[in-house]
């Protein structure tokens, strides 16, 4: 026997279900304009720092990353010495690595525990760069420098991080090997 099957219609009315989408910031870029203008002023916040309690602690010790003419500009005819104490080294990108630990040779500009080409436009980017290095949206700070170890940079390593900056923590790179961090 088959029984008729009855069709309802029911009438359903149309639910109108909020979508939610997440904010996105337009552009994440790092205002490197910015960024370099309060690197600038966070190295010389610590002028007086260095002049007067530092004693050039970092023209002293470790190395500089330098290219051919920054390096000529620094032996300034002290070369023959630096070869003699095997204090340089050729990097495979071309660049040298000049040690400067040594107590027989500090920084060869190194006057008096005075720069004597720190004005010079010339004077090698990584001394024009330290203690504080920037590069894409990273920033470390040496801690080597004594500026450093005594919390002189706190207030900029926080405009850093607003401007959104990830600080590299210092147990991870030397300053050489910051210049490879990606």
């Amino acid at each position: 026997m088959i029984k008729a099957v009855r069709s309802i219609e029911i009438a359903v009315k149309p639910v109108t279900i909020p979508v939610i989408t997440p904010v996105i910031p337009i552009s994440t870029k790092i205002d490197t304009k910015k960024g370099e203008l309060l690197a600038k002023k966070a190295r010389n916040s610590i002028g007086q720092f260095c002049h007067d309690e530092c004693g050039a602690y970092c023209c002293r010790k470790g190395y500089l990353v330098l290219s051919q003419k920054e390096l000529d500009l620094l032996l300034n005819s002290q070369e023959a010495l630096a070869d003699e104490l095997k204090l340089i080294k050729q990097q495979n990108n071309g660049n040298f690595s000049l040690f400067i630990g040594n107590s027989q040779f500090p920084c060869p500009r190194l006057d008096n525990m005075q720069c004597s080409i720190h004005k010079n436009k010339s004077r090698p980017q990584c001394c024009k760069d330290f203690p504080l290095f920037l590069k894409d949206d990273k920033f470390f700070l040496s801690p080597r420098c004594p500026a450093v170890k005594y919390g002189k940079f706190y207030k900029y390593e926080t405009q850093f991080k607003k401007l959104g900056y990830t600080q590299v923590e210092p147990a991870s790179f030397s300053e050489i090997e910051f210049q490879n961090v990606n």
